[in-house]
């Protein structure tokens, strides 16, 4: 069993960087790097990081490479958080799978949503955001993969 869920998680990471990447290729296609603002290079930035950890991670757990657990954790937790912070800021970052509960505010009240996202989408397009208003939420199965990647570090499955 523990051997299955790792395999769920070095391929989602393994797809989600794939993902990710080829969007990043096709926008930068359509917007040359040299455009975009400070705060868009630090986003693109950061977001390449991100993957790059998960992809890494991926490679070295199936190496056998404790370090590969290190990196696919660190990039399990930096996607655990979702927020929109209408006209201000936002984070909302996943794998190829995805299970988001969030919170946001409209004229109407509170409303809950639980998302979920498998395939070749990305978070942000299933949410579906609408100008003007917050979200705030948790992307479960990233929390769920960095509390078992964390126990099969301290485990030290490879060691």
């Amino acid at each position: 069993m523990r051997r299955i869920f790792l395999t769920v998680i070095t391929l989602s990471q393994l797809f989600g960087a794939l993902v990710v990447f080829s969007f990043f290729d096709a926008s930068l296609k359509q917007t040359p790097f040299s455009t975009l603002g400070l705060a868009q290079k630090a986003v693109f930035g950061v977001s390449v990081l991100i993957y790059l950890l998960g992809l890494i991670g991926s490679i070295l757990i199936w190496l056998s490479r404790s370090a590969g657990i290190w990196l696919s954790l660190i990039h399990q937790l930096l996607l655990t958080p979702v927020f929109i912070i209408a006209g201000m800021f936002f984070w909302v970052l996943g794998d190829a799978i995805s299970v988001a509960v969030v919170v946001w505010w409209t004229v109407g009240g509170p409303s809950l949503n639980v998302l979920f996202n498998v395939g070749t989408g990305n978070l942000l397009q299933v949410m579906q955001p609408i100008a003007g208003v917050s979200y705030f939420g948790v992307n479960i199965f990233a929390l769920i993969c960095a509390v078992y990647l964390n126990r099969l570090r301290r485990d030290e499955i490879f060691a």
